[in-house]
């Protein structure tokens, strides 16, 4: 089809581009807050510890799987600088639209929608839009975290024999991962939404045997 091909040509412009803008044109807006994971992985690296003592976690944040940790091995062989923060923001960015497709799947969406969301995400919507999810990639990985935890738990609300161990201890990882985090800011963010819609979930299942039963 003409226009799917259309569409497919555009996200590769829209990926080359979040390239650009990750790799050369973010140094314009680099800031200290977008630095901190480079700070963060050095001192990793210096001391040898994952959860460095001495270093000051704002806002209630343990950062256990985060963007620093996409810089830590490549300290091993690179100097700790811009391009380090580079090539975590693209790893980033990729889990981002990695977890989009994954998402868009999920709603049931043709082909061709899934592919103008697509676009719509790569484009990073607004300059400040895209600081935040892709430049310090902060409420990136929140952003991704929770998409690849609600199709892990909808996975797992719809397996079936061999492959419920499976997603069961993804939704369980994912789940640890982001309540380690931030328990409070989990809570909310995660917690209670997947609650409420395991709880809707479970009185459709009823109703719907309910009106089974009834027939």
């Amino acid at each position: 089809m003409l226009i799917q091909r259309l569409l497919l040509l555009l996200l590769g412009i829209n990926i080359v581009l979040l390239a650009f803008y990750l790799v050369i044109d973010y140094q314009l807006v680099y800031h200290s807050d977008s630095a901190v994971k480079n700070l963060l992985a050095q001192e990793i690296v210096d001391t040898g510890q994952y959860f460095p003592r001495d270093w000051n976690y704002v806002n209630g944040d343990l950062w256990v799987l985060n963007t620093h940790t996409f810089i830590i091995p490549l300290l091993h062989w690179m100097h700790n600088g811009y391009l380090a923060h580079a090539a975590s923001d693209i790893v980033s960015a990729a889990l981002i639209l990695h977890a989009s497709w994954l998402l868009t799947g999920l709603l049931e969406q043709s082909r061709l929608a899934r592919l103008v969301g697509m676009l719509v995400v790569s484009a990073g919507m607004s300059l400040i839009m895209a600081e935040h999810i892709y430049g310090q990639a902060a409420y990136g990985s929140l952003y991704y975290m929770a998409c690849y935890l609600l199709v892990a738990y909808w996975s797992l609300s719809q397996a079936r024999r061999a492959t419920v161990l499976p997603w069961a201890a993804a939704t369980a990882v994912l789940t640890a991962l982001v309540f380690w985090t931030n328990p409070q800011r989990a809570l909310l963010f995660y917690g209670a939404p997947l609650l409420a819609a395991g709880a809707l979930q479970q009185l459709l299942a009823w109703h719907a045997a309910r009106a089974d039963g009834q027939q």
